[in-house]
Formats: structure tokens, sequence, C-alpha cells
């Protein structure tokens, strides 16, 4: 599906639930696109060697990642990486750089209407003269369609996923197409990354032999022999710090004020560059 080589997790669940969508999702799964791009990376610490005293608990430290100088990110992609433009031999924990990243955000519908909403989606979204002046957006004909494509290709990978758990290199071209959207996949785990590490191992070695030769297998670079069971890893424990650190910003309301649409607070002038004004 040609929309899922291109748009980010974060674009995608705009998408497909423009009114629904939560900061924390859209947030989490804009960061672990990050690490999978390896812009940025992170480190499991165990915290407990602090103090024995205490319950296991991973610590996560975050630092710019080995394409972090060659990566032009979006704008709320931006959001985790200004930090590092500033320092980047900056070591920092997931929690701060999420308090960071949202300190200046009121709400998830500013974060949806100013950040993640952007000119490479706004031809699926509408708003009429009233809409623009308090800031709403809503899917429109063109975005419900391509909603509901989405929708049944996803599930239909995940039943594909679920009933060929052992012979996952047979579904390589699909998997691998989805990009980072393979994040969004609900029977995704650490042997399809298993399986897609050892695929990339054997191409690289094939287009190492060849300099002619030229595979188009989307962001393949992101699935290396050294990402597979960390980036699971780093999936699963950042389940939770998202929603905790979101939610104890006095400053940010995680409530949406349109129950059909994307949302904001009125203020977007388009002039970032985020596609706010619709153009």
């Amino acid at each position: 599906m040609i929309e899922l080589t291109y748009l980010s997790p974060a674009e995608t669940l705009l998408i497909l639930d423009p009114a629904k969508s939560k900061a924390e999702e859209l947030a989490k799964h804009t960061f672990l696109d990050l690490v999978l791009r390896k812009v940025l990376a992170v480190e499991l610490q165990d915290a407990s060697q602090e103090n024995p005293k205490k319950t296991k608990k991973l610590k996560k430290i975050v630092s710019i990642g080995t394409n972090f100088k060659i990566y032009t990110p979006a704008k709320h992609e931006g959001l985790f990486l200004s930090p590092f433009a500033k320092d980047t031999d900056l070591k920092i924990s997931l929690r701060n750089l999420i308090k960071i990243a949202f300190e200046r955000i009121k709400s998830t519908d500013e974060y949806k209407l100013k950040y993640v909403y952007n000119r490479r989606i706004s031809k699926y979204f509408s708003a009429n003269l009233i809409q623009l002046l308090i800031g709403t957006k809503r899917i429109n004909t063109k975005g419900l369609e391509l909603q509901k494509r989405i929708s049944d290709y996803l599930s239909s990978m995940d039943k594909e996923l679920k009933s060929s758990k052992k012979n996952v290199d047979r579904l390589e071209e699909k998997l691998l197409s989805l990009n980072s959207n393979i994040l969004l996949l609900k029977n995704i785990d650490n042997s399809v990354f298993k399986v897609l590490s050892e695929i990339d191992k054997k191409k690289t070695e094939i287009q190492n032999r060849d300099d002619l030769a030229w595979f188009d297998y989307g962001l393949l670079y992101m699935w290396g022999p050294h990402s597979t069971s960390s980036n699971f890893n780093v999936m699963a424990a950042t389940t939770n710090t998202f929603s905790d650190s979101i939610d104890s910003l006095d400053t940010f309301d995680s409530s949406g004020i349109d129950s059909t649409g994307v949302s904001g607070d009125g203020g977007c002038s388009g002039c970032g560059g985020c596609g706010g004004c619709g153009g």
C-alpha cells in the first residue's frame, strides 16, 4: 500500500482516528519511529542498581543515533530532536526528554493540529471558514476512503502475521514496505524483528558484492543487525512512559474538543510549514 511507505506512524494514526488519537500515542510512535530509523538511540539501564531495595526498573537513556546528522525531521519529530541539535553529546532520560518536548504544548488538540498535521496529509482534511476560525479540521471524503483502506490493510497484515509466525520471511516485502508503520501492527513481536534483521543482513552482503545491485525495500536500513532485540525491548519498555510523563504535566490538557476531526486552539498560522492553514 503506497501511502504507508511514506506516512509516519503518527500521521497514519491521525488519519485512522483523528478525533480520539491521543498525544501520548502519537508521541510514543513518533519516538519509536526515530529509534527504528536510528536517528535516536536508547540504552536500557537497570535503575534498581542505584537503589537495590527498589523493585527492578528499567531507566531509558536517550542519545543520538548513527543517522541523526543526515536525517531531515518533520515538525512533530523535531520536538524530540531539538535538544540534541544543541548538544550532540547529550544523554537524557526519556522521561525528561518528553517533558522538554511538551513544555510549550498546551493540549492534545494543539499537538495534533500544529505538529502532526502537515502538508503531506492536508489533502485528507478540510475546513470551512468557521472551522478555520475556531482551529478545527475534519477528515474529508478522500480521507475517509484512505482511512478504510489503511485499516483494512493493517488488519489483513495482522491476520497474516498471526497465521505465519513460523514463516515470517514469506511476508518480508509486505512488512518492509510498511516502513515505520510496522509499529502499528498488533501481532509484531521479537521474532519478526529477528527475521527482518536476517533479511537485511543477507541483502546487504549481496549489495556489497555487486555495486550495481539495487534493492528497493523501503527504509531497510532501520532493520540493522544490532537493532532486533534492543528495538523490541525499547518498544516494550516505553509503553507507559509517555502516558505517565505527559499526564504529569500540569500545563497539558489531554482532552479534545472536537468529536469528529482534528482540533486546535485556533492559534495555528501555518507559517511554520505545518500545513495548519490547509495549504
